[in-house]
């Protein structure tokens, strides 16, 4: 287990840089870091002695990751309300990133950021890729590159990665019924069927960040397919053009394998002479037409 260290310094000018002096020494250190801000500008003493232990306790429970405050402070003390103090603001905060544990991290830690600053993620990308090579830090192509190739996959293994695109893009704001008829086709993969339950359970939870939530909650292998998807280069703008389209490309495959299944056992019945053959084709027939159906 890695020792961890909470520092709580007076919420004062002087102890909130002892704070962002003090979190570099630690993470060099190999320890996990948390700070601890005691509200209304108190400071650990006095709190403790108008609120008691019991509610420093829950601060502790409470506190930051060493990161986060970096971030959150840096971004308090920058205006970003300008492309000067946007460029400004990331050159400030990209440091930070070096000292996160995966490719996985990083990647995420500057989504929310190209979000909070309203930028375009890839030029944060690149902007980190300088000053990994800068600190002799070898860069994973394989998670930095934004826009890079998809893998050669399958159309269903596409539309499925599409479709969770779309929902997590969505915001969860998608009706009972389009879930209940996801539900019933399925996915044919265990890593997007876990995303896709993580997905409806926090939006049930009404989660306000769906996607810093999937990847709190994922193992590292389904967080790497989250990543995957996240970085499909389709307009978030078209989530619900996008359901619609996955939601009938996996219903007409799906089809066709019911379609392929059926036929296979009418041709053996008839060879077998089993008159179950008759049975089959009308099945096939019946799945066929619904086929057709999707295409009018």
């Amino acid at each position: 287990m890695v020792p961890e260290v909470v520092f709580s310094f007076d919420s004062d000018e002087a102890g909130l840089k002892a704070a962002m002096d003090s979190i570099p020494v630690a993470l060099k250190a190999g320890l996990e870091v948390k700070v601890l801000v005691v509200p209304k500008g108190k400071d650990p003493d006095e709190f403790i002695r108008n609120e008691g232990t019991d509610a420093f306790k829950k601060l502790i429970a409470q506190a930051a990751s060493g990161m986060d405050f970096q971030i959150e402070i840096t971004l308090e003390r920058n205006n970003f309300s300008t492309l000067e103090g946007k460029v400004k603001t990331v050159s400030n905060i990209l440091p930070f990133l070096l000292e996160c544990k995966s490719d996985i991290e990083v990647v995420r830690r500057i989504r929310n950021l190209a979000q909070k600053l309203t930028i375009d993620e890839n030029l944060i990308v690149n902007e980190f890729k300088k000053i990994r090579r800068g600190n002799g830090i070898a860069v994973s192509d394989a998670l930095m590159r934004r826009k890079k190739e998809e893998n050669k996959v399958n159309p269903v293994e596409q539309a499925e990665r599409h479709l969770l695109f779309a929902l997590i893009n969505g915001g969860g704001k998608v009706t009972s019924d389009f879930l209940a008829e996801i539900d019933n086709m399925g996915f044919g993969d265990v890593k997007r069927t876990e995303i896709y339950q993580k997905f409806k359970d926090l939006s049930a939870r009404k989660s306000p960040n769906i996607v810093a939530d999937l990847f709190a909650e994922l193992s590292e292998t389904y967080a790497s397919e989250l990543e995957v998807i996240l970085q499909l280069d389709l307009a978030v703008n078209a989530a619900s053009q996008i359901l619609n389209d996955c939601i009938r490309q996996l219903k007409i495959s799906g089809l066709e394998k019911q379609y392929e299944y059926h036929s296979r056992l009418a041709s053996e019945y008839q060879l077998a002479g089993d008159e179950k053959y008759l049975q089959e084709l009308a099945e096939s027939q019946r799945i066929k037409n619904e086929i057709k159906k999707i295409f009018l």
